[in-house]
Order: C-alpha cells, then structure tokens, then sequence
C-alpha cells in the first residue's frame, strides 16, 4: 500500500475529512482548528493530490475507500465519521458501503449520493482529453474560482490562488 501523507490535530472521537477533486487535506486545516478541543482531525490527501501518490495501476473510488479503510486502521482509528467534499463524497460513500463497521456517519459537501447523470459523465470526459492536450493549468485557472460562491470570491482570494498553486503540482494522470 502506497503511503498516505495526512494531516492530523486535536483529541476525541475520529472526524475524518477528504478533500475534493485538485485538491489536498489542507483545505480543512482552519476548520480542523476550530474543531479540535472536541475532536481528532484527520486530514489525509486523497491519492495522487497533495503528497500522496498515486497508485502504479488502474484503480477505482472502492479501491482508494479500501486503502484509506486499511490506512485508518492502522493509525489504531476502530469508528470514525468521515466528511467528504465533491470527490471525497464519492469515497466518504465508498467507505461507508464496504466498511460501515469503521464509519459510522457520514457528511456530504458538494456531493451527492446519487449516480452521476450521463451529460456530468460526458463532461468529465472531455475534461479528461481537455487535460490530456492542455495540461492542468488551464483548467485549474477556471475551476478553483467556481468552488467558491461568486459574490464572496473577493473574500476568498487568498484561499483560491493558494489551492490553484498546490494543484499547479498536480500531474494530469492524477486529474485525469
């Protein structure tokens, strides 16, 4: 099992944050602080994000829900809730599925628990051959802003141009 890079802060029952899609566990660090007088923050970078690579073959959200299944386990985590925004919704659900003895609640934030409609399949696989010709940086340029609702952007300015730049080291196989 290929390393999982994490960040982790505070005491108390497991909450497990995933991050989304060109994202990294630093996205929840302001919000683990505030949450750690009452609970264990665990924020690991979902494979090939952050500084967690990826895996040397072909895998699926099961296989990444098993991994941080097996991951959690071994940091000695018995239950736990886990958190997921957009894809890590996707795993959050993959892990309750396989492993619902370790996750015993889970929360949804830009996700959902239904199947993917065929135009959003369609869409991601022309962001796959987008990717594939142009490389990360384009697309990282319009799609950080779109996380943040439009009227408070300016506010949040800082926290875009920061996520943009981590996903700057981003490779494409992991995008794609």
């Amino acid at each position: 099992m290929k390393p999982v890079h994490f960040y982790e802060t505070g005491t108390g029952y497991p909450l497990v944050f995933l991050h989304g899609f060109c994202e990294s566990g630093s996205l929840w660090k302001e919000l683990s602080e505030v949450l750690s007088d009452e609970f264990r923050i665990i924020c690991p970078d979902l494979p090939g994000f952050g500084q967690s690579p990826l895996p040397d073959k072909e895998f699926s959200l099961t296989d990444i829900a098993n991994q941080l299944a097996t991951w959690l386990k071994n940091l000695g985590i018995e239950k736990c809730i886990v958190i997921g925004h957009s894809l890590g919704g996707y795993v959050s659900l993959e892990m309750l599925r396989h492993h619902g003895e370790l996750v015993k609640g889970i929360g949804l934030f830009n996700s959902s628990a239904y199947d993917d409609p065929p135009d959003k399949k369609e869409n991601r696989n022309k962001l796959i051959a987008f990717i594939g010709e142009n490389g990360v940086a384009p697309f990282l340029k319009t799609f950080v802003p779109s996380l943040f609702y439009p009227e408070r952007a300016d506010e949040h300015r800082a926290t875009i141009e920061n996520i943009r730049k981590e996903g700057l080291s981003i490779k494409p196989e992991s995008v794609m």
